[in-house]
């Protein structure tokens, strides 16, 4: 199963998607995006 897909990360939450990968993910985008910027998070609201 891949992690990245082309609309973002995949995976199931508390498998693929640890707090610890979740949090890594995200300052690593923040360092990026020069700590400044707006970002949107969404969910596949599907079972």
């Amino acid at each position: 199963m891949k992690l990245f897909g082309t609309s973002g990360v995949r995976g199931r939450i508390s498998e693929k998607v640890t707090p610890e990968l979740a949090s890594r993910l995200s300052l690593s985008f923040a360092n990026f995006l020069g700590c400044s910027g707006n970002v949107a998070v969404g969910m596949d609201t599907r079972i």
